[in-house]
């Protein structure tokens, strides 16, 4: 081990960073830099964990806490009746591509009588299970001019809608009266089994 030692004492690059002051500085820079890198690779997983540990912990509390209190079998025919509520207003579809040519149709229902220069898109769609039914979310965007009088004719409507959902509304009153729209419409789809 010393002739180990030695014979790296006695290398030309141990003599040179031995000689040389501003390489022993670019050394020292350089072994800093991955110090530090080091550091923050450990924090940030340290961090990581602790947060994963908190949301386990926070899940755990939930869990005892609906041991320690169950639903009574009177609450569990309650929130039953109002899910069966909710899924009895929901519109069936057959396909996710008949929901979106629907969601567009309806959009257009909302907005044409109120927006000026209309322009719709269709944004995207999603699925969602729900026990045993199968939820698809059509988003689709809405924008054109509207003027302020028809405001709120404009959100009645959507509000009084039970399938659908305001995710976005941008309104430019009394510059361009321009307004933009989104909405997310809820189809159920039908089993075909």
């Amino acid at each position: 081990m010393n002739q180990l030692v030695n014979s790296f004492k006695n290398s030309d690059l141990y003599l040179q960073v031995k000689n040389q002051t501003r390489l022993q500085w670019l050394l020292l820079v350089v072994m800093l830099i991955l110090a530090i890198s080091l550091c923050e690779r450990l924090i940030v997983a340290v961090n990581s964990q602790s947060n994963e540990l908190s949301r386990s912990y926070e899940l755990m509390e939930k869990l005892e806490n609906v041991k320690a209190h169950p639903l009574s079998e009177k609450t569990i025919s309650e929130i039953d009746t109002a899910f069966d509520s909710i899924l009895k207003q929901m519109q069936t579809v057959n396909s996710v591509s008949v929901a979106e040519a629907d969601a567009l149709k309806q959009m257009e229902s909302l907005v044409a009588d109120v927006f000026k220069s209309l322009r719709m898109n269709l944004i995207g769609n999603d699925s969602l299970t729900l026990a045993s039914y199968e939820v698809i979310t059509i988003r689709v965007q809405a924008s054109g001019q509207l003027e302020a009088a028809n405001l709120v004719t404009l959100l009645e409507k959507i509000e009084n809608s039970a399938n659908q959902r305001l995710y976005t509304f941008q309104y430019s009153p009394r510059t361009s009266d321009r307004v933009e729209i989104v909405i997310d419409f809820q189809f159920l789809e039908s089993n075909n089994d």
